[in-house]
């Protein structure tokens, strides 16, 4: 296989050569300078899904051992919490009218957060 790629800003095709047995396949793409005169960001809806099953008091480190002894301290939830509110705030902090909603799941769902800009979500034990 032969693969090359020319760029000959002459507009002049550079000899190509084919072999027995090849195919040669010429490509030319025509480009215009574009000027973007402004930019202007759209605002986005998110809604973030968060676990709020049994496994979630597990403790990270030892998956199985639960944390609920140490308040939950370095359990899966406090780490979900973490990255929640850490993808709240990119989010957030984007654009001035993006928005986040948070619903829970377990063996039901729920709304923890309604559709705005809200505040980092405490760190609950035992939710």
């Amino acid at each position: 296989m032969f693969d090359e790629t020319v760029e000959d800003v002459s507009g002049e095709a550079p000899p190509l050569e084919v072999g027995p047995n090849e195919t040669a396949v010429a490509l030319s793409a025509i480009g215009s300078t574009r000027h973007v005169s402004r930019e202007e960001p759209m605002p986005i809806d998110a809604s973030l899904i968060v676990d709020f099953s049994g496994s979630m008091l597990w403790c990270v480190e030892t998956p199985g051992t639960n944390c609920v002894a140490n308040n939950g301290a370095g359990s899966r939830a406090a780490a979900m919490v973490d990255a929640t509110n850490e993808a709240m705030r990119i989010i957030l902090g984007a654009d001035e009218r993006n928005r986040v909603a948070v619903t829970d799941f377990a063996s039901s769902t729920g709304t923890l957060v309604s559709l705005g800009r809200p505040a980092p979500i405490a760190q609950t034990p035992g939710r």
